[in-house]
């Protein structure tokens, strides 16, 4: 139960405890979307954690928020359902384990695997143990589609290394505001 809660913890605030998020937006820049006042979730986020199990409605509820609160602040409305809405809205988002090596080199001048006593000759580089970096990076991929087609017409991507230590509050702040910079390039009314 308890190890759990702390998987559902991690999931839910993944990306807001993040040092660096890294955002970015597709889209055809000529979208018009003048004519567009409402928006419907369609049922089906998905949630990837690999081998970590979650609890998917807690953070369903979590990463919606965030989102409704976004196209709020553009003028959208929600519609009383998908087949009201002018837009539709889906989400992704995953954990991923990640590894990060880093090699590195001191330099021999005698060629020898010590240094040159003089310092003259030709410096011959030696690699070190490399330094190995094991991590979880958040990613979060928001799509506005065509109701018609259900074609995406815009895509907000985040991603972030996760920082397990941070608190609820930073965590929280962090995730309200990488959606914020993904929707900072949404192409409003």
């Amino acid at each position: 139960m308890k190890k759990n809660f702390l998987v559902l913890y991690t999931m839910v605030f993944w990306l807001a405890a993040c040092q660096s998020i890294e955002v970015s937006t597709h889209y055809d820049p000529a979208l018009n979307l003048s004519t567009a006042k409402t928006y419907a979730w369609l049922n089906n986020g998905r949630l990837y954690v690999g081998y970590k199990p979650i609890d998917a409605k807690a953070a369903d509820r979590y990463f919606r928020a965030a989102v409704d609160a976004q196209m709020s602040a553009r003028g959208f409305s929600k519609a009383p359902g998908i087949d009201k809405a002018d837009l539709l809205v889906n989400y992704h988002a995953a954990i991923t384990s990640k590894i990060d090596v880093e090699e590195t080199f001191k330099y021999d001048q005698a060629g020898d695997g010590g240094s040159s006593i003089s310092g003259v000759g030709n410096a011959w580089p030696v690699a070190e143990q490399p330094k190995v970096r094991e991590y979880d990076e958040g990613s979060l991929i928001v799509d506005i589609l065509d109701p018609s087609n259900r074609n995406v017409l815009w895509r907000g991507e985040a991603r972030a290394i996760i920082d397990y230590d941070a608190s609820e509050k930073k965590r929280e702040r962090r995730v309200r505001r990488a959606v914020k910079s993904m929707f900072d390039d949404f192409p409003v009314k």
